[in-house]
């Protein structure tokens, strides 16, 4: 597998591998009359595939307290229906919507909940690639106080370049992975786009983000996904940007600083406008807790894909799924959703449940 990351802090992590030699000897291998090497084929090579599980929301355990289930959760059942999947039709890399860890995220790079709900939770043998979400940040300290009181971005900063387990890939919080199935990932920080992280903080001023979105537009890559916690498009309890959890405003300084306006996701819904649309192919979120696969806004984007129920699901009786925007499928189960590529296109796209049972498919083919 061909990767070329960016971390958008300025610093560059290659890990394209190298050839390795199939022989310790300097000798030259032996040839036959026809001048080929024995065992080449001169027939087309297969073309290289980048196969994915997208999975988010899924960082919390249930809890039991002398044998009553006090926290629901069905983490575990997901996290071997991935394995499951995984160990059958191969991954390449599992894609970590956000909300990594609730309530709160974590205080330091030793906290038991980094085994507990990752490192003992899941068997898979590939690097997870991270982005973090508004739970990341401990949003819960202060979820219904001002913007600027409800994140913490020094919580948010144990999860970069967390060394503890090798498969966590979170270099920066606006990172970059490209692939040699002609497809590169952007993964971009929506929280800070969608609320402040601190008292000074003002619209538009995440400088990694910013830079992410010029990598994205100089691209030339056949496919292009967009990653991040927040959708843009939704057809579940938060809604679309701009309109998040029926809040309604315009993204402005004033805005900004007011207790529920920036929780409408206009600064967000501003960015995605700006430097989203036109640009990418497919954006896959996490944040609504339920599986989907919408079509795009023309002229936006092709396809959404909503994968956030990796632990618990929203209650679909108080919170059902809308038909704001055209649905190939949707459905209130916890789940995950697996992806192929070639070529730059989509050759498979298979939504699961906690059972790895198959919910929906569709196919296509090498571009």
């Amino acid at each position: 597998m061909t990767l070329l990351i960016l971390a958008c802090n300025g610093a560059t992590i290659d890990l394209r591998q190298q050839p390795k030699p199939d022989h310790d000897s300097a000798e030259e291998p032996p040839t036959d009359d026809s001048g080929e090497l024995p065992g080449s084929d001169s027939g087309p090579s297969e073309p290289a595939r980048l196969r994915l599980v997208l999975l988010g929301d899924a960082g919390e355990q249930q809890v039991v307290l002398d044998g009553v289930v006090v926290q629901e959760s069905e983490q575990d059942e997901v996290a071997g229906a991935v394995d499951a999947v995984c160990a059958r039709e191969g991954c390449d890399a599992v894609v970590y919507l956000g909300d990594n860890f609730y309530p709160d995220g974590v205080e330091t790079a030793d906290d038991e909940r980094w085994d507990t709900q990752f490192s003992d939770m899941y068997s898979v043998d590939a690097p997870f690639w991270v982005v973090l979400g508004n739970h990341d940040y401990g949003e819960v300290l202060m979820p219904k106080g001002p913007p600027q009181e409800a994140l913490d971005a020094a919580r948010a900063q144990v999860q970069l370049g967390y060394t503890g387990d090798t498969r966590w890939t979170l270099p920066a919080p606006a990172w970059s992975v490209s692939h040699a199935a002609d497809v590169e990932l952007f993964f971009f920080d929506s929280s800070p786009e969608v609320y402040a992280v601190d008292a000074n903080a003002e619209p538009g001023e995440h400088t990694g983000n910013r830079l992410l979105a010029e990598e994205l537009a100089a691209s030339s890559a056949g496919f292009k996904i967009a990653v991040a916690h927040h959708p843009y498009v939704s057809n579940g309890r938060h809604g679309n940007a701009g309109s998040y959890d029926e809040h309604e405003g315009a993204c402005t300084p004033e805005s900004w600083v007011d207790p529920t306006e920036p929780r409408a996701g206009a600064c967000y819904e501003a960015f995605v406008l700006e430097h989203v649309c036109g640009e990418v192919d497919l954006f896959v979120s996490g944040h609504d807790h339920s599986l989907q696969v919408l079509d795009g806004p023309a002229g936006c984007f092709g396809t959404a894909i909503i994968s956030g129920s990796g632990s618990k699901i929203h209650d679909p009786d108080e919170h059902p799924l809308t038909d704001n925007n055209p649905a190939r499928f949707q459905e209130a189960v916890t789940g995950f959703v697996w992806l192929e590529l070639c070529q730059g296109a989509i050759e498979s796209l298979v939504v699961y449940d906690a059972d790895g049972a198959e919910l929906y498919r569709e196919s296509g083919s090498c571009g």
